[in-house]
This record gives C-alpha cells, sequence and structure tokens, in this order.
C-alpha cells in the first residue's frame, strides 16, 4: 500500500529507513496500517496520484 508521510519518520517499521514528511513510499498492508494508526501517515489513493501522467 502507497502512503504519504505527515511527518519526519524513522523507526523500526520502516527499517530505520528516515522518511521526510510528504514523502510517499510503498508498504506492505499491514505495515501501512500501522503508520497510519499511529497518525505517522495517510493513504495515498493510487488512482489519483496517477492523474495527469502521460499526458
Amino acid at each position: 500500500m502507497r502512503v504519504r508521510f505527515l511527518v519526519d519518520f524513522r523507526g523500526v517499521l520502516t527499517n530505520e529507513q528516515f522518511f521526510l514528511a510528504g514523502t510517499e513510499a510503498e508498504f506492505d498492508v499491514e505495515t501501512a496500517k500501522v503508520l497510519v494508526a499511529e497518525g505517522r501517515a495517510e493513504l495515498v489513493d493510487q488512482d489519483v496520484s496517477q492523474r495527469g501522467k502521460g499526458r
């Protein structure tokens, strides 16, 4: 699932990889759900994120 980070984050959920707020990244379903539940990220609607590309 694709998420967009709402805050700068580095932690166990991302294998200590650092993500700046606003960065989009792909994670497995369970990790994405935890990041969203903790308020660290929001789900990205993949259909919306692809709009305007290829025009």
